[in-house]
């Protein structure tokens, strides 16, 4: 079975501007709404020590005959939580489907974002209340809940400047390794890393990806479309390895695991477009951040689909448009998790027959997506 793992790259690399359980936790809606960036954006949500939105956890507890709904749109839903009652299908509708939970497809390894220099730079410009809020907007409860998070090895395109872990030149044995750099107060990359650790009640898989060998071990002297000195096997290839080797042990020294790693970052052409279009912004006064419609887009997947989520089939019976895109899964626990992408300007009306041939209707708002999330019970699996 393949896997789906999908990471927002920016989702913690911030741009700063130039401008001035079972159990219900408490949740607020967006009371600060800003007009600000209105040229490309419906506006953001504003967080300040006194506000910030959070995200209902109440679909953990629906019964059978009900359905938990979530939206965002372009009139301004974030997250909007609703409790819907099945109830029968309507006689017009404009697209029908079916759960198909007999063909499986990927599985999902998580959803997150990448702990670049610019992330806990950003952040750590904040006030110490503030970089917490930010932290429980990502990881926490009533945030988005990211299970995974990518960390650069060394610096990347998200840095302040380029440097290595041993920039000593000819150290084989790297004798002189050190990751004191994302240690130290003017970078806190690790500080925010084992604090995003802290916050979240879910383990985290934590994966590395490697920019560029130090420069010394390049043909090129240089991080930029370099290629390691010498044939693979060799002492420079083999000083890498052992680079890496080191990366992964001090990480682990701090009480951070690797879960995985990537040797090259994008190595070939990417299936889809890499995206530099950030979830927060932040202002450097350091008093408040933005939440763009990214942050929400994001949290309609990574909160509802933990690890070991499963894909399967949701045909189409009947469409009258092709705008409306969906898919579907069954979670670890048995809940069936909907998505629905009306991309057009007009609302639209769906039905959705069950496993048990039942059928419900659903409303789907222009210009929306939508998290529909059906109790265990009527995936007939629980």
């Amino acid at each position: 079975m393949r896997s789906l793992y999908l990471v927002s790259t920016l989702a913690l690399s911030f741009l700063v501007q130039l401008a001035a359980g079972t159990e219900e936790l408490a949740v607020t809606t967006c009371s600060n709404w800003s007009t600000r960036y209105q040229k490309y954006l419906e506006g953001v949500c504003v967080c300040t020590e006194a506000n910030c939105d959070s995200v209902a956890n109440t679909y953990t507890s629906l019964k059978a005959g009900e359905i938990g709904v979530y939206r965002s749109s372009k009139a301004g839903d974030r997250l909007k939580y609703e409790v819907i009652t099945i109830n029968k299908a309507g006689a017009t509708v404009d697209i029908e489907f079916t759960l198909n939970l007999a063909q499986m497809y990927q599985q999902v390894i998580g959803f997150g974002g990448a702990f670049t220099d610019a992330a806990a730079i950003n952040t750590y410009k904040l006030t110490p209340a503030l970089q917490q809020k930010v932290l429980d907007a990502y990881f926490s409860e009533t945030g988005l809940e990211y299970s995974t998070g990518r960390i650069p090895i060394s610096s990347s395109d998200f840095s302040e400047s380029i440097y290595s872990y041993n920039p000593v030149v000819d150290d084989f044995n790297m004798t002189h390794f050190s990751i004191d750099v994302d240690k130290a107060p003017n970078s806190n990359k690790l500080a925010l890393i084992q604090r995003a650790l802290k916050t979240s009640t879910k383990p985290i898989k934590m994966f590395a990806s490697s920019w560029a060998p130090p420069v010394w071990m390049t043909q090129e002297n240089s991080t930029l479309n370099c290629h390691v000195k010498g044939a693979a096997g060799g002492p420079y290839w083999k000083a890498l390895a052992l680079y890496y080797s080191k990366f992964i042990d001090a990480y682990k020294a701090e009480g951070v695991n690797i879960w995985g790693m990537t040797v090259q970052n994008e190595p070939g052409k990417p299936i889809i477009q890499p995206s530099v279009w950030q979830s927060l912004r932040m202002t450097v006064g350091g008093k408040e951040f933005y939440k763009q419609p990214m942050y929400y887009i994001m949290g309609h997947f990574s909160k509802f689909l933990p690890a070991g989520s499963i894909r399967f089939d949701f045909p189409k019976a009947k469409d009258k448009w092709s705008d409306i895109d969906r898919t579907a899964f069954i979670t670890p626990e048995k809940r069936i998790v909907l998505f629905f992408f009306n991309r057009r300007d007009s609302d639209a009306t769906a039905t959705v027959q069950q496993p048990d041939k039942n059928t419900f209707t659903v409303s789907l708002p222009a210009r929306s997506i939508q998290t529909i999330i059906l109790p265990p019970s009527a995936s007939g699996l629980a």
